[in-house]
């Protein structure tokens, strides 16, 4: 047995490489995530260069869609890559859905 504890490998996520990229991935997707949302919340309205926006617009789409995902990359991603499993996963991808539908509502509205 003792030939067998000697050989054995650490878990994957526990290498210091790993969590050097995971942490890289974290950083990465919420500057990423949270350009997309500052683009397209000052660029996405129909009225961004110098158009006009049709009679009542409501709600803007193109800049819900936008802002939505910007938010959910830069919410989820690093919430899962902190320490990904299973639960973590459906645990982010649901904050990552709820979080990025009530901000693309604030800034599309």
């Amino acid at each position: 047995m003792s030939h067998l504890q000697a050989t054995a490998r650490k878990p994957l996520h526990s290498q210091p490489w790993v969590t050097a990229v995971c942490a890289l991935v974290g950083v990465l997707s919420v500057i990423i995530g949270a350009g997309i949302v500052l683009l397209t919340a000052a660029l996405g309205h129909c009225s961004a260069f110098g158009g006009s926006c049709p009679g009542d617009p409501g709600l803007d789409w193109d800049v819900f869609t936008g802002v939505a995902m910007g938010t959910a990359l830069a919410v989820g991603a690093p919430m899962f890559v902190r320490r990904p499993s299973r639960h973590r996963f459906l645990t982010s991808a649901l904050v990552a859905l709820v979080s990025g539908g009530l901000v693309g509502l604030v800034m599309a509205a």
